[in-house]
Formats: C-alpha cells, sequence, structure tokens
C-alpha cells in the first residue's frame, strides 16, 4: 500500500512541474514582444524586428516541442516504473503468503485447496508449478522475455508430468483470469495454452530427471551391502533338534 502511495505521489510530482514549466514557456513567449517592445529605441525598424521575431517563434517552438516530448516520454516511464513497483509488491505478499502456508502446511486447508483430493506433497509440488509459471509471467509483463524466449521456457516447463498435471487442474483458471487482463496478459496464457497443447501432443512427459544419490548407487552396486542388508535364515526343525540333543548329551561338570 506504502509502495503505491508513494509511486502515485512521485507521477503527481512530475506533472506538476511538467505544467509548472509549460505554463513559465508560454508565459515567456507571450511577454517577449513587450518586453522587446519597451527596450528598443525610437525610430527602430519594426518590420525587421518582425522577422527576426518570427524567426525566434519557429525556434521557440521546436524547443518547445522537444521539452514536452521529453515530458511524455518521462511520464511515460513513470508510469511503467510505478506499474512494475506494485506487480513486485503483490509478488511479494504472495511468496510470503506461500511461504508461510509451506511452514505449516496444515493452512493449505484453508488457502487454494485443490479441486480434487491428491496428496499433501502433491499439491505442494502443483503449488510450485503455479509459482513458476507466475515468475515467468511478470519477466514477460516487464520486457525481460520476448516472445520466443518465453516459447523455450514454456516447451522446458511441460516436459515434466507435476507441470501437466498443475495446467491440467488450474489452467482454465489461469484462462479465465488472464484473459480479463492486458495485452500482454492475453497474449502470456494463450502462449500457455498453446504449449502445453504441444508438449501433450508431443507424447508421455519426459521420465524422473533426478539420479539417485551417489551413497544409494554404491549401495545398490555392492554385494557386502546386499549380504549384510539379508536377514539370517531360520534353521529347520531337523537341525534344531539335533542341536538340542546334542547339548542334552553334554556331560554335566
Amino acid at each position: 500500500m506504502f509502495g503505491r502511495r508513494n509511486s502515485g505521489w512521485r507521477v503527481s510530482s512530475v506533472v506538476l512541474w511538467a505544467v509548472v514549466a509549460l505554463a513559465g514557456m508560454l508565459g515567456l513567449l507571450v511577454a517577449t514582444p513587450f518586453a522587446l517592445s519597451a527596450i528598443a529605441p525610437a525610430g527602430y525598424d519594426w518590420n525587421k524586428l518582425s522577422d527576426i521575431s518570427q524567426v525566434y517563434a519557429a525556434v521557440s517552438i521546436l524547443i518547445s516541442s522537444a521539452a514536452l516530448a521529453g515530458v511524455v516520454l518521462s511520464l511515460v516511464f513513470q508510469l511503467r516504473q510505478a506499474r512494475t513497483s506494485d506487480e513486485q509488491a503483490v509478488r511479494d505478499s504472495h511468496l510470503q503468503l506461500t511461504s508461510l502456508v509451506f511452514d505449516d502446511p496444515e493452512l493449505l486447508r484453508a488457502w487454494s485447496p485443490p479441486a480434487e483430493p491428491v496428496t499433501l506433497l502433491r499439491h505442494q509440488q502443483h503449488i510450485v508449478s503455479s509459482l513458476a509459471l507466475g515468475e515467468l509471467l511478470h519477466r514477460f509483463r516487464i520486457g525481460h522475455l520476448s516472445t520466443a524466449k518465453l516459447t523455450v521456457k514454456l516447451d522446458s516447463h511441460f516436459r515434466h508430468e507435476i507441470a501437466r498435471e498443475q495446467w491440467q487442474r488450474d489452467g482454465s483458471s489461469w484462462l479465465r483470469t488472464m484473459k480479463a487482463g492486458d495485452r500482454r496478459d492475453s497474449a502470456f496464457v494463450r502462449l500457455t495454452q498453446e504449449r502445453y497443447a504441444a508438449a501433450v501432443s508431443a507424447g508421455p512427459p519426459a521420465a524422473d530427471v533426478f539420479l539417485p544419490s551417489p551413497a544409494a548407487r554404491r549401495n545398490d552396486a555392492d554385494p557386502r551391502h546386499v549380504s549384510r542388508a539379508r536377514p539370517r535364515p531360520l534353521p529347520s526343525p531337523r537341525t534344531a533338534h539335533a542341536l538340542l540333543g546334542r547339548r542334552q548329551s553334554r556331560p554335566r561338570t
């Protein structure tokens, strides 16, 4: 909230200074003929002065136009900066909320429950996949990702089954929300849907991309570890009876 107030105050101050500067320039242009008339000596050639004034007016118009264009560009830049700051503040707030529910998984029952019953781990994985899409959306909005780069990112994103499950579950909600936004939001969600459909048409998702840890691989490959882990077989009844008879036949001392 304070970020929005500060950004709004900066934009208002820029607009105020732009209006003051334009008013000062217009006032100077209007007062110039009167000032020249006051300081010009008697018998001065006013036709010559008029020609000079026309040249001066043409130059002043060019200068004023350049100044006005600079003010407009500054306002556009300030507005974009304010929007980026607001989006970052909203995203930071969302990340704080996500961190809160990940620290206490029981809070997930009160925030963004799954449409269909899934395990807690799978639901958390879907949330992370949604956060990854949100990061791509933010970078696409501010111009850090072009359409071509976003296509590559989305193709890599939808290689895994978790990302496909998340979009299959939440894609309709993303489509409704983003199509109600601006042009870049609509372009993002449209491209995301296209790349998801292309990934599904290309075949099943990739297998598990994580290899087992080196310790687990060594344990699986070491036969001594297998023999140590293998439980001892129980003695057969005949063997147990022979051992018992042998113990009973021993002389007592």
